[in-house]
């Protein structure tokens, strides 16, 4: 008789043994899911290891296994434990993280593996690559031939032909009879790059991405499982593709916050390839003209592979960036949200049939109402956040909750009918290019416009590219990898809003998102041009991006995080409490903090606490917020403080509910 040890969903990562009946035999292998007795419950479960010894004690039967193919392989397992471990989390919530979607109690079934089901065939450049290009791919190809794994950074301009480095190394990769990851990050990207890719690699390329419903990206997962597709372009989550022989992970735009997980388990994409590709040995490219310090800076030191790219394809020249001082502007009695010199570019760029792009940067600054007269601001009942204005709806809603009311008639605290909305919004910059000229051809590009017209992400970026766009106006989605090669002018907005986050990597975000929406501007024949509005026009982040001068910026920003103790020259843990109570939110956290303390004083030195305290943003969805921070040198100290520290918060059981453990944060809200 077989015999099975098995994973359970349930605290502390429970694993139990049982005996596998013998209609189940032939169906039980590593990495199938299966239904057993736990207690008086049936529990779904993972089989971890096969048994042929009887063990010492009685056992209970396995009562089902639904699927038909084995969900983890052996190094998926390796790869989930690591990820647990480096996180301190519990090993079953990162296996639920990387389960193909739509998995039912019904059961995945195989389909059969076609023979000489993948075209081999690849599409040569239609340019010639640059020297730099060539010696990128060089270096690269040379760790996949040899099967080892390395970390490169290719650190390129925008427009410096990345992309191109991204498909030789993939090529190559499928020369070994190894497959291929390809990350971006988030949904607009793809359209694009998809178009691209089938273009090199037709039938064998899989989508993971949200634009899928739930049974296509399952028919996705089973035809990478089953090796009908080896190459596989995707969102964060694809980093757990079933890819079984990987040769490569390109993460293209490395830099995006959107690579890191902020709900249930916390994670970043990017620490899961580099323990991937040791586990697999697969060489890790990721690309960036803006690589975070923290990268930038691992990459100086020698852990990375540096490639620089420092032109761009056929030596193209990059925008002229031009800074406009909207203190100045408002001085001179300008009271219009684009200053007169972005005005007169757009009339002179639309009149000589070019295209616009104009940027929002919304994150830390959006339209909201307030009274004019007792100056207040109608907020969420369920957050402690400002409730945003929605022109077309004449509606506020809570981003954070989705909490949605009408403007009221008048001031619910002074009773006064003074509520008037202030801030900029996409629809408020839509409104002004209106007066410039009624013949302008707008489009927004904002999540309102794709959910109230049902337009795609695609079919906006089809029609600007036809041309039948003059001005396309959005948010942080226009900053990503997008190729418009008729956009001669980017206007931005508001510069300078993400400066004032309460976040240590505020100015490296401004920096990123300048650069990035830059590089949108004279991507085709003509020379482009960009105008920056900014209240701030000496701060360091902006003079070092109008300058395209990332050295410059990388050695200002790295003096700042030394003299404070910021990432790279330590690790950050943010430990963060819910719950609706803020007494009981705030009596946890202090325990917690004591607990740290007591710890921290048997380890002596190398740590630094911030708090306790309530976080910037105090309540969401009705749910107190108190975190405490821990600043550590020593990441083998670190792991020991936190192997303690839940040693002992699991003799509080509610606190396993409450506490939320994120290693090196980006999300300091």
């Amino acid at each position: 008789m077989k015999y099975v040890k098995v994973l359970f969903d349930l605290p502390f990562d429970k694993v139990l043994t049982y005996h596998v009946p013998v209609l189940l035999d032939n169906k039980a292998q590593i990495g199938m899911r299966c239904l057993a007795p736990v207690g008086k419950r049936t529990c779904q479960g993972f089989i971890l290891e096969i048994v042929k010894k009887k063990p010492a004690f009685p056992t209970k039967p396995v009562f089902n296994i639904p699927d038909a193919l084995a969900i983890f392989s052996k190094e998926m397992f390796e790869l989930t434990k690591e990820l647990a471990e480096y996180y301190f989390t519990p090993w079953i919530k990162v296996l639920k993280a990387a389960l193909p979607p739509g998995l039912g109690k019904k059961g995945l079934k195989s389909e059969a593996k076609p023979e000489n089901n993948l075209d081999f065939s690849y599409q040569t450049p239609s340019y010639s690559l640059s020297a730099q290009q060539k010696d990128a791919v060089s270096q690269i190809q040379s760790s996949i031939d040899k099967k080892e794994h390395e970390i490169f950074l290719v650190h390129g301009i925008t427009g410096s032909g990345k992309t191109e480095i991204y498909f030789e190394s993939i090529f190559r990769s499928l020369k070994q009879k190894r497959g291929a990851i390809f990350l971006v990050p988030e949904i607009s990207l793809t359209p694009q790059m998809i178009k691209g890719f089938q273009e090199r690699f037709g039938q064998r390329l899989a989508l993971y991405h949200s634009g899928l419903t739930i049974k296509q990206r399952r028919e996705e997962w089973i035809r990478v499982k089953t090796g009908q597709a080896d190459i596989v372009l995707g969102v964060r989550s694809a980093i757990f593709a079933p890819v079984e022989k990987l040769g490569v992970i390109v993460i293209d735009e490395s830099h995006e916050t959107t690579y890191t997980q902020q709900e249930k388990f916390k994670y970043s994409a990017l620490q899961a390839a580099f323990i991937r590709g040791k586990i697999q040995k697969s060489v890790v490219i990721m690309g960036s003209a803006t690589p975070s310090i923290e990268t930038y800076y691992h990459a100086k030191k020698g852990k990375y592979n540096l490639i620089q790219l420092t032109s761009r394809v056929d030596n193209k020249q990059l925008p002229e960036i031009i800074v406009v001082d909207m203190n100045k502007e408002r001085i001179e009695g300008n009271r219009n949200i684009m200053s007169r010199r972005l005005q007169a570019a757009i009339k002179q760029t639309i009149e000589q049939a070019e295209q616009v792009i104009l940027f929002l940067n919304r994150r830390g600054f959006s339209s909201v109402v307030m009274c004019k007269i007792c100056g207040h601001i109608e907020k969420c009942k369920n957050c402690k956040v400002s409730l945003v204005y929605h022109t077309s709806s004449n509606m506020l809603i809570c981003h954070h909750c989705n909490y949605s009311t009408q403007v009221p008639p008048i001031c619910p605290r002074c009773q006064r009918s003074y509520l008037h909305p202030i801030g900029i919004g996409t629809q408020k910059v839509e409104k002004e290019i209106k007066k410039l000229s009624p013949h302008f051809v707008v489009q927004r590009m904002d999540s309102d416009i794709i959910a109230q017209k049902n337009k795609t992400h695609t079919e906006i970026f089809e029609k600007f590219l036809e041309g039948k766009t003059d001005i396309l106006v959005g948010t942080q989605m226009l900053a990503k990898g997008l190729h418009f090669p008729d956009v001669t002018l980017v206007g931005i907005i508001s510069a300078d809003t993400q400066l004032n986050l309460p976040n240590f990597r505020a100015g490296e975000f401004t920096f990123q998102l300048l650069t990035q929406v830059a590089g949108r501007a004279g991507r085709g024949e003509k020379i482009g041009k960009v105008i920056v509005q900014t209240h701030y026009p000496d701060h360091y982040s902006i003079n070092n991006a109008t300058n395209y001068d990332f050295e410059k910026f990388y050695e200002n920003e790295l003096g700042f995080r030394k003299e404070l103790n910021y990432p790279p020259f330590s690790q950050l843990v943010s430990l963060t409490i819910k719950g609706s109570s803020e007494i009981k939110v705030r009596k946890d956290t202090i325990i917690l903090a004591n607990m740290l303390k007591s710890y921290i004083s048997q380890i002596k030195k190398g740590f630094e606490l911030i708090g306790p305290g309530p976080c910037p943003i105090e309540k969401i969805r009705n749910k107190y917020r108190w975190r405490i921070i821990i600043k550590s040198q020593n990441s083998k100290k670190l792991e020991k403080l936190m192997q303690n520290l839940r040693e002992s918060w699991a003799k509080i059981p509610h606190l396993q509910e409450t506490l939320s453990i994120d290693l090196d944060p980006v999300d300091m809200m």
